[in-house]
């Protein structure tokens, strides 16, 4: 029996159409929304949802279209890029960390989709574990979990640049219960500035401790001058690229207002 309950909202299509527009301009996209059955003003109305069917007859016409089977995930990877994602980008950004994104993703996920259930799980400082059991009578289909993983990927770039790594050791599409995520990211490089001046700074101060009074005066004095200056570049420096970091965030969420 075909299940016609809502569960993916316009937002969803919405950035594929963007993704489409800015990757294959030649693509006339009124045929492949004639195809799944969608109107543009159903994709334009934030509040419409599509139903599993109408999503499948979409993305079926997107591979035969575009010829790439791995659009899903390169769109996914794409959503906070796209213009449509703007209040998503601020609000994310808002969140200042990749942590504080992961950590808000069963809250925020069905506002998105209502065809699976997302659990996060905190495994260490940068790593998270993420669970999405499609819900009782939901066909999802193995082209949604790619997506998933392209938008799990994409988050640790709005800061460091760099895309998540993804492990996917179980996956609902393979047999298993629930499609599994454990997602891990670089530290940003101020973080990284940052403890490298705690890590001189203490290392100074214990040489300098230990080394008083072993070593000549104007030696010793040479030593904890030149682990001093260490000490404040490195403090200079991760300053200097936290503020240019907040300066960039500043004018993401400006643009994305």
């Amino acid at each position: 029996m075909v299940d016609h309950s809502p569960l993916y909202n316009s937002f969803l299509i919405k950035t594929y159409l963007e993704y489409l527009r800015h990757h294959y301009p030649q693509l006339d996209l009124q045929p492949v929304l004639i195809e799944a059955g969608m109107s543009l003003y159903q994709v334009e109305d934030p509040a419409h949802w599509f139903t599993q069917e109408t999503v499948d007859r979409f993305q079926e016409g997107l591979v035969r279209h575009t010829g790439d089977v791995d659009i899903s995930r390169k769109v996914g990877r794409f959503t906070a890029h796209a213009r449509v994602g703007g209040a998503l980008r601020q609000y994310m950004l808002g969140l200042m960390s990749p942590a504080g994104i992961y950590g808000l993703m069963e809250k925020n996920y069905p506002l998105l989709s209502r065809g699976a259930v997302i659990k996060v799980k905190k495994i260490g400082p940068r790593r998270v574990e993420i669970t999405a059991t499609p819900k009782p009578g939901v066909a999802e289909k193995p082209y949604q979990c790619a997506n998933r993983t392209g938008i799990f990927e994409m988050f640790p770039a709005l800061f460091t640049k760099e895309l998540a790594t993804i492990e996917h050791p179980e996956c609902f599409h393979r047999g298993q219960t629930c499609c599994r995520y454990i997602v891990s990211w670089r530290a940003s490089e101020t973080l990284r500035w940052r403890r490298l001046r705690n890590v001189t700074l203490l290392a100074g101060v214990l040489a300098a401790g230990a080394t008083y009074g072993l070593l000549p005066f104007g030696l010793w004095a040479v030593v904890s001058a030149g682990m001093s200056i260490g000490v404040g570049f490195c403090a200079f420096w991760s300053e200097r690229l936290e503020k240019r970091g907040l300066t960039k965030t500043i004018e993401d969420q400006r643009r994305a207002a």
